[in-house]
């Protein structure tokens, strides 16, 4: 006779299979979530570090322009002066000394190859104005508002972009202020302590939600402890999936801004005024002071508009002839009209000298 088996207990084993097969999942999950908050920990930190580049960036470049414009706006002012005289002297010899002609077109040729050549400001039919220091002022103005033009580029590049792109990333900043604003508003508490510290809070929320800074309002709630607003604490299924989804368009966001902010520095670092700052910090470095050089070679550019000054005016006063000024100066043999242009032209970019890398 053969022995009869027993039946197995089919659903007791299908139910542990289940069980187990939840559990993978949960716990495969639950992994994916802790990898997402890294990410966002990494985004967090890269777009502050970066944040802080562009912000240094910018108070040097305002800090060496300030001290470019006090230590050179003396000699600018002077050299401003000498450039007006030797129009002044110019216009009188034409008006007042009794030349032929072939001599009053020599003279004209002088004056002209001198502003051709970059050695006095190019005169126009209206009363001649301050060159260097109109032209030193108008780049200075230019340089305090250098961070706005960037800010201007980096909007113009988010034009471009689809609107079905930004919409989301708007959305989640606007979420994410809403509970911060609801989590902090000082009108819901009622201790003054309380008060005080949330309207600290909400402080730095508006400024991070006005500059669009999502990984400061990130920062800010995990400050807060406030992980809690984002899903609830629950360990199971439904909130882990909630909460990686929430995790996934927060990190998209981050990684948009991120690049963003890379961009904006990068336009910066690569404009001429990036590259002159980056030759500045290199000379420190070495020990050479930058502004200090430039300073000399407006120097000895001043003393050359003093010297043909006094020339132009010794042939005004008829201390000379026509022949020994139209010979020129003892050392117009020796002028190196593209070094004198080279000076001219690191005068009127000195305050554009930026930051270092």
């Amino acid at each position: 006779m053969t022995r009869s088996r027993k039946p197995k207990n089919t659903k007791q084993k299908a139910a542990v299979a289940a069980s187990s097969e939840k559990t993978l999942a949960l716990s495969s999950l639950h992994e994916e979530v802790e990898a997402l908050k890294q990410d966002q920990q990494w985004f967090c930190k890269q777009i502050k570090r970066k944040r802080t580049e562009l912000k240094n960036l910018v108070e040097q470049l305002q800090e060496i322009s300030r001290d470019m414009f006090q230590r050179c706006s003396p000699i600018f002012q002077e050299m401003t002066e000498r450039d007006r005289e030797i129009h002044r002297l110019f216009s009188e010899v034409f008006s007042k000394q009794k030349l032929g002609k072939k001599s009053k077109r020599k003279i004209q040729k002088i004056y002209d190859s001198l502003q051709m050549d970059g050695i006095i400001s190019p005169k126009t039919d209206e009363e001649q104005s301050d060159s260097f220091s109109e032209y030193f002022d108008e780049d200075f103005s230019q340089t305090e508002n250098r961070h706005q033009e960037t800010q201007q580029h980096q909007e113009q590049e988010e034009v471009s972009q689809p609107t079905a792109e930004k919409a989301p990333n708007q959305r989640n900043i606007r979420e994410t202020f809403l509970r911060l604003a609801a989590r902090f508003h000082p009108d819901k508490v009622s201790d003054s302590e309380t008060q005080h510290q949330y309207t600290a809070i909400m402080q730095e929320v508006n400024e991070a939600y006005q500059q669009g800074d999502f990984a400061k309002l990130l920062e800010i709630e995990r400050q807060q402890h406030s992980e809690e607003i984002i899903v609830g604490s629950q360990d199971n299924g439904s909130s882990l999936e909630k909460q990686r989804s929430q995790l996934i368009r927060e990190n998209d966001v981050l990684k948009q801004q991120y690049e963003e902010i890379k961009q904006e520095l990068r336009y910066l670092r690569r404009t001429h005024e990036g590259t002159i700052v980056t030759d500045y910090r290199r000379a420190a470095k070495e020990g050479i002071d930058p502004i200090a050089e430039m300073v000399e070679q407006a120097q000895a550019q001043l003393e050359v508009l003093t010297e043909i000054r006094d020339f132009v005016q010794d042939f005004r006063d008829k201390k000379i002839t026509v022949e020994q000024f139209l010979a020129g100066p003892d050392s117009a043999a020796n002028l190196n009209l593209d070094e004198m242009e080279a000076i001219l032209q690191e005068m009127l970019e000195l305050e554009f000298q930026q930051y270092s890398q």
